[in-house]
């Protein structure tokens, strides 16, 4: 057996690959990394389980043309998979349906796009330029992230309604000047496993135990 190693970055963190004849084997973290994810290494087994989609898949009743409405097989029928010209023929004519009889604007563009795809192959992106490609849709505003933040702050602090994340103090100048910490159910440890443009190292545990002594949170 021939092991490679190689670094690979991801919203979970960075890691080390290491792979045998093409296959990956066995992700392990990085030594400079003090809190690393314990998410990595499961995507060795999430790379050829069975519950990955490997091609396009149609609902089986949908597919044979049943009615769209009160079908009372959504969500508990089997899913067919097809040929990518037959998925890209299905979705075209569908939107043509769609648009001729409804006009663009009941086409909503509406996947949020999480992924480990890098900033092209985002899924969100790739929807939405579709879709403005075949004439238009409805888009969404703001996020179930930040939503209120996006909206309120600029009207509080001023700016640009991202601007409050560059405005936001640093963790070592929390632990320098506060004294008291109060959140709202948000400094869970498991939500700084991730990051949506990815991370180097996991330093929010680390971080946070430098806060003075008697601070707390509720």
């Amino acid at each position: 057996m021939v092991e490679r190693r190689m670094s690979v970055a991801t919203h979970w963190g960075s890691f080390i690959a290491v792979v045998d004849s093409g296959r990956l084997v066995r992700i392990e973290p990085r030594g400079d990394d003090p809190a690393p994810s314990p998410i990595g290494p499961g995507m060795v087994t999430a790379a050829d389980d069975s519950a990955r989609v490997l091609r396009p898949a149609v609902r089986k009743g949908w597919l044979n043309g049943l009615p769209r409405a009160r079908d009372t097989a959504r969500g508990e029928d089997a899913f067919v998979e097809v040929s990518w010209d037959d998925a890209i023929t299905l979705v075209s004519d569908e939107l043509r349906r769609v648009r001729s009889q409804h006009g663009d604007s009941v086409v909503f563009g509406g996947s949020y796009g999480w992924a480990s795809a890098g900033g092209f192959h985002n899924a969100q992106g790739q929807l939405h330029r579709f879709l403005a490609l075949g004439g238009g849709y409805t888009d969404s505003r703001n996020t179930y992230s930040t939503a209120a933040l996006e909206v309120i702050l600029p009207h509080m602090i001023g700016g640009h309604p991202w601007s409050y994340q560059s405005r936001m103090p640093m963790w070592d100048e929390i632990a320098e000047n506060c004294e008291l910490v109060v959140a709202f159910g948000g400094l869970a440890l498991k939500n700084s496993q991730i990051n949506p443009g990815g991370l180097a190292r996991h330093q929010t545990q680390n971080l946070q135990r430098q806060w003075p002594k008697g601070s707390g949170g509720s």
